[in-house]
């Protein structure tokens, strides 16, 4: 019989960097759930109730911490070159980043910030190689998770 937790959580921090503030979302969490084991997870807004089970599921990644499913270690699978969006690219490139999300193509993209859409279509190229992803639906992605696109 296995006597190992299914989960294993200890100090599980996760923080978002919004321009230059920053919002702590878990702040040292540390817990364990066994076999067979319910959970509920409760909380005000912002206490981190759909980042935890983001985090658990491999969707999202902690800020610090460790964390073990069936005894497999999973939080040092982060990409070692993660990119800073806020460093890496140009203004007109985070504008156009903001967009992507919300399913425009180029030339929608173009009216937005009164550029053409060759310029758009350059933009959206060194996006993806900048922040080394493969296409559109991952630049989507991408600003969603890191909170460069937010819910209006």
């Amino acid at each position: 019989m296995n006597t190992k937790p299914m989960i294993k959580a200890q100090n599980i921090r996760r923080s978002f960097t919004l321009g230059i503030h920053s919002l702590h979302i878990l702040q040292g969490l540390t817990f364990q759930v066994e076999r067979g084991e319910w959970v509920t997870l409760t909380g005000p807004s912002c206490s981190g109730k759909s980042t935890l089970p983001g985090i658990l599921a491999g969707i999202d990644q902690p800020s610090c911490g460790r964390l073990w499913l069936d005894e497999y270690e999973i939080s040092g699978m982060r990409q070692e070159n993660e990119v800073n969006p806020f460093t890496e690219l140009t203004n007109r490139e985070m504008e156009v980043l903001r967009i992507i999300p919300e399913g425009k193509n180029n030339r929608e993209i173009n009216e937005a910030p009164v550029i053409s859409v060759k310029t758009v279509k350059s933009h959206v190229t060194n996006i993806l190689s900048k922040l080394h992803l493969v296409d559109r639906t991952q630049v989507a992605v991408y600003a969603w998770r890191k909170g460069i696109k937010r819910r209006d």
